[in-house]
C-alpha cells in the first residue's frame, strides 16, 4: 500500500502545570529551539498527515485513506481531557498549519491516490 507523508509535525515543548505555578491548572507550550529541553518540559511534535492508498485490482476495489502520526503525549492529553469531560463526545485533532508547498503537495498526492484506487476521471 503506498504511504505519502505530507508534512512533519514541528516540534514544541510541552509542560503540564499547577495553581502554584501562578497559571490555570492544564499545560503551557513554548517554542522549541533545538537541544535538550529545560527541566520540566518536554519536546513534543504536532501531528503529521499521511495519505494511503491501495489500487484498484481484477478482484477488490481500491480505496484511499487518510492518517495522523499522534505523539504519545497528545494521545495521553487528549484521553485526560474526555476523561475528565462527561460532555465531550468527540475530539478533532488538527495538524499544525499547512504553508501552501505542503497543501500543493497534498492535493497532487489526493489526486494520484484516487486516480489509483478508482481510475482517472474522464
Amino acid at each position: 500500500m503506498p504511504n505519502e507523508q505530507i508534512n512533519h509535525g514541528q516540534p514544541y515543548l510541552y509542560r503540564e502545570t499547577t495553581a502554584s505555578d501562578g497559571v490555570p491548572s492544564g499545560y503551557v507550550t513554548d517554542t522549541y529551539t533545538g537541544g535538550e529541553p529545560p527541566a520540566g518540559w518536554t519536546v513534543v511534535h504536532e501531528p503529521s498527515l499521511h495519505v494511503h492508498w491501495d489500487r484498484q485490482e481484477a478482484r477488490r476495489a481500491g480505496h484511499v485513506q487518510v492518517s495522523l502520526d499522534l505523539d504519545r503525549f497528545d494521545v495521553l492529553r487528549t484521553a485526560a481531557e474526555v476523561e475528565q469531560d462527561g460532555a465531550i463526545t468527540k475530539r478533532g485533532i488538527f495538524t499544525g498549519a499547512l504553508d501552501r508547498a505542503e497543501l500543493n503537495h497534498l492535493i497532487r498526492t489526493l489526486k494520484r491516490a484516487r486516480d489509483a484506487a478508482y481510475g482517472k476521471d474522464e
